[in-house]
C-alpha cells in the first residue's frame, strides 16, 4: 500500500474489532497503479485472511466511501499528509516490492534465483570441476545444458559468468583459478549458444563469500567453504508479453481455499515435551503468471499447552538452506516448500528484500476452526504437472499435488 514520509498508510480507518451488530463497513486502501496492460489483480489479506483472485481493474474514482441510504458504515480517512482525493504521488512510498524467486536443484548444487528482472544461476564448483582444476567434469554437462536452454529462451542482452573460490590458499592463486573456471564455463556456454550471444567472464577469487569460511571460534567450516566455491551465470530476462485486451473484465473469483482437499495428513510434533497434534489439508497449487500459489488448510487438533506454537509448526524450513534466517518465517507459511522430485528441485516461498515471505500469517490454537493458509512460489516449468508439498519442522511430505 502507499505510505507517506512518516510511513503512515494511505487508507481508511480500520473496522472496529469488537462490533456486536452485523453491520457492514466500507473501507479503502490506496495502491500504486499497475501497468495499463494489467486487467485483473489478486487481493491477499494478511494474518490468515483469504485471497481473492482476478479482481477487475477499472478506471475512475472507485466506490463511494460514504453512501447514503445503504445502511453501511462509511469509511473515514486516517491521518495522512494529503487528502484522500489527491492523485499526487510525489514523496510517497508507493509500496511496490520486487520479489525474489528461488529454486534449489540437485541437492543445492544449482540455485536459481530471480529478482528485479534478472536471473542468477549459481552452480557449485565442486560439481563442475575436480579439486584445484578448471577442466569440466562429467557432471557439468547436464547443468550447463539446462543453463544454456534457459539463456536461449529468456535472456535479454549480455550474459555474465563469475567465478569464486573459498578462502583456502593464496589470494592471487585463487583469483587466477576463479577466472579460469569462469572462462571454462563461458566457453562451454558459447559452444551451446553460438557466437552471437555476448558472454563475459570474470574471476573474483575469494571475494563476496555467501557463507562463512570459518566458524565463530575460528575453526574451519567445510560446508561454508563449499558454498563459496561456485560459478554464477547472470542475465536479464525478457518480460512476459502483455496480455490481449479483454472486452470485459472477468468477475472476481474467491481463492479455492474452501474447496475439497486433494491430499490430507495428520502428524504430531513435540517441543520441550509439549505434544501438538495437527492436520493439514492441501487444496491445490495454481499457476498465477510467473508465480504459483499454494492453498492449504491447517487445524491444531490437540495441544498439551494452551496454544499451538506456530513458531515450531511452521517456522523451520525443511531444506535447512538459504531461507533459514528463521525470524522472518516464524508465524507465516513461508517455510513450506514445494518439491519436484523428478528434477530434484526445491521451490522456496517468494520473498522480498528483507526476507519476508509472500505468504499468509499463521496463528494456530487448539480446536480452532480450520485456518486457510497460502504462499506464493516461482511457477514451475509448464511440463511439471505435480509437485510435493513439504511441511516444515519434520512435518509430512504430501506427494502428487496437481499443478493447475
Amino acid at each position: 500500500m502507499v505510505r507517506d514520509g512518516e510511513s503512515r498508510p494511505y487508507v481508511s480507518e480500520t473496522v472496529p474489532f469488537y462490533d456486536p451488530g452485523p453491520r457492514r463497513y466500507r473501507a479503502w486502501i490506496r495502491f500504486a497503479a499497475p501497468p495499463t496492460s494489467t486487467r485483473t489483480i489478486d487481493l491477499a489479506f494478511p494474518k490468515g485472511g483469504p485471497r481473492v483472485e482476478d479482481l477487475p481493474i477499472t478506471e475512475g474514482g472507485g466506490v463511494d466511501p460514504n453512501p447514503s441510504g445503504s445502511g453501511e458504515v462509511g469509511a473515514s480517512p486516517t491521518e495522512f499528509d494529503r487528502p484522500p482525493e489527491s492523485t499526487n504521488a510525489d514523496g510517497l512510498d508507493l509500496g511496490v516490492r520486487e520479489l525474489k524467486l528461488e529454486v534449489l536443484s540437485r541437492g543445492g548444487d544449482e540455485n536459481i534465483s530471480e529478482r528485479a528482472g534478472r536471473r542468477t544461476v549459481t552452480l557449485a564448483a565442486d560439481v563442475l570441476f575436480a579439486f584445484d582444476r578448471a577442466t569440466l567434469g562429467n557432471e557439468a554437462g547436464t547443468l550447463l545444458e539446462d543453463s544454456a536452454g534457459t539463456i536461449g529462451a529468456r535472456a535479454r542482452g549480455p550474459v555474465s559468468v563469475d567465478g569464486y573460490t573459498d578462502s583456502k590458499g593464496d589470494d592471487a592463486y585463487n583469483l587466477r583459478l576463479s577466472r579460469r573456471r569462469a572462462e571454462t564455463v563461458q566457453n562451454a556456454l558459447r559452444q551451446r549458444l553460438g557466437s552471437a550471444r555476448a558472454l563475459r567472464a570474470i574471476g573474483h577469487g575469494e571475494a563476496d563469500p555467501v557463507a562463512p569460511n570459518t566458524t565463530e571460534s575460528g575453526a574451519d567450516n567445510p560446508a561454508g567453504r563449499r558454498r563459496n566455491r561456485r560459478v554464477t551465470i547472470g542475465f536479464s530476462v525478457r518480460a512476459p508479453g502483455a496480455p490481449a485486451p479483454a472486452r470485459e473484465a472477468p468477475p472476481a473469483a474467491p481463492a479455492p481455499s474452501a474447496g475439497p482437499p486433494v491430499r490430507s495428513a495428520r502428524y504430531t510434533i513435540s517441543v520441550t515435551g509439549q505434544r501438538t497434534d495437527l492436520r493439514v489439508d492441501v487444496v491445490g497449487i495454481r499457476r498465477r503468471g510467473a508465480l504459483a500459489v499454494l492453498d492449504l488448510r491447517m487445524v491444531c487438533e490437540r495441544s498439551d499447552s494452551h496454544e499451538c506454537d506456530s513458531q515450531f509448526v511452521l517456522g523451520q524450513n525443511p531444506t535447512g538452506i538459504a531461507a533459514l534466517d528463521a525470524a522472518p518465517f516464524y508465524y507465516t507459511a513461508g517455510a513450506i516448500n514445494l518439491v519436484d522430485p523428478t528434477a530434484d528441485a526445491t521451490y522456496l516461498a517468494a520473498r522480498n528484500a528483507d526476507g519476508t515471505p509472500f505468504a499468509s500469517g499463521v496463528q494456530l490454537a487448539p480446536g480452532r476452526t480450520v485456518l486457510p493458509i497460502w504462499a506464493y512460489f516461482a511457477a514451475p516449468p509448464p511440463s511439471v504437472k505435480t509437485l510435493t508439498v513439504a511441511m516444515p519442522s519434520g512435518g509430512p511430505r504430501l506427494t502428487g499435488i496437481p499443478v493447475e
